[in-house]
């Protein structure tokens, strides 16, 4: 089957995000009396939806964590730290404009939030001419975020290919989850990882038989 469409997670794949985006949500949980050190959400909650995690931590620590203001009080945040603490690969934004004039469909799925994700993408020089807005999926729009494979086959759909014309770059277990149960060929991407061994680890044990450390290495498994 040819591939014709290529969908990224963003943050930790596209962009150096994590620990920024961890810190930004660990310090809106502190308003709420809720202090968790921000490499949690890089090992238990790793690519889970925020909205999510505020459920767990609320059941956890028995504390109300409503979501509206949780969620304005993070997107704040970020925007605040993003110019200061995130991090993009020239070469990584170049090779995905590459795939762009190569004909490919691009489309982005993330379990971040909405504003964040698409500011991420702006800042980094993605969004626009690469990767276009209406391209740009999180959970805000599907039923049900990742695991589940909604958000990418929403994303193939919007491409107009099928689910086994996609190749999914996921570099969390729960998007490579996602990308398989979709029918989709699903590459691992761990350069941005800040435990590149740990990243691969979970990976594998999600089913993930492809792992890449360069983004551009990516272009052995279009074939």
């Amino acid at each position: 089957m040819t591939i014709k469409a290529i969908l990224f997670d963003c943050d930790g794949t596209l962009v150096d995000t994590e620990l920024m985006c961890a810190r930004a949500f660990t310090d809106a949980l502190k308003l709420y009396g809720v202090d968790c050190a921000p490499e949690l959400m890089l090992t238990e909650f790793f690519g889970i939806p925020n909205t999510q995690i505020a459920e767990k931590l609320s059941a956890r620590f028995g504390v109300a964590l409503p979501e509206e203001p949780i969620t304005k009080i993070y997107t704040d945040n970020v925007f605040a730290t993003m110019a200061e603490q995130m991090r993009v690969l020239a070469d990584s934004v170049a090779y995905v404009k590459g795939l762009k004039d190569r004909g490919f469909k691009l489309a982005v799925g993330s379990n971040g939030t909405k504003d964040v994700v698409v500011e991420e993408l702006r800042v980094a020089g993605y969004l626009g001419d690469i990767i276009p807005r209406p391209l740009v999926f999180t959970a805000i729009d599907v039923a049900n975020p990742k695991p589940a494979p909604d958000m990418y086959l929403m994303a193939a759909e919007a491409c107009g290919v099928a689910p086994e014309e996609c190749v999914v770059v996921e570099d969390s277990a729960a998007g490579a989850r996602a990308g398989l149960a979709a029918g989709m060929r699903v590459v691992g991407y761990t350069g941005l990882a800040h435990d590149a061994a740990y990243s691969r680890q979970r990976l594998e044990n999600a089913g993930v038989s492809r792992i890449i450390e360069v983004l551009p290495a990516l272009d052995v498994h279009l074939l």
